[in-house]
């Protein structure tokens, strides 16, 4: 049930310095993400068969000044949404929501996501 959560974690190592699952710690850096699962409901179609849908978010950061940070935002969003075409078999985007941390020059970005997958 968790394969797919985890193969989002290792694509997204390749647009981020580290992401890791529930370690809110990570946020201290720039250009980190974070996935936080809130729910998984199976629901069975076959025998073998079960459709999972997924809510979840990402929580990434990114360092800058003015918009810098929301044009590099708009990246990371764009390579999130490949690897979810890659990975699963329908997803939405639910919200995205913006924090700028004027001290540390950094953007805090969630990104709220349900998806859908079969095993």
């Amino acid at each position: 049930m968790f394969e797919k959560i985890e193969q989002l974690k290792t694509a997204l190592g390749s647009y981020f310095d580290s992401v890791a699952l529930n370690d809110d710690n990570l946020l201290k850096r720039s250009n980190t993400a974070i996935l936080f699962i809130d729910r998984i409901i199976p629901e069975p179609i076959t025998f073998g068969k079960v459709r999972y849908t997924g809510e979840f978010g990402i929580i990434f950061s990114v360092a800058g000044t003015e918009m810098q940070p929301y044009k590099d935002s708009d990246t990371k969003i764009n390579n999130i949404q490949t690897e979810l075409d890659n990975l699963f078999s329908y997803y939405e985007f639910m919200g995205f929501e913006y924090n700028y941390q004027i001290q540390l020059r950094r953007l805090y970005v969630y990104v709220e996501i349900k998806a859908q997958w079969e095993v």
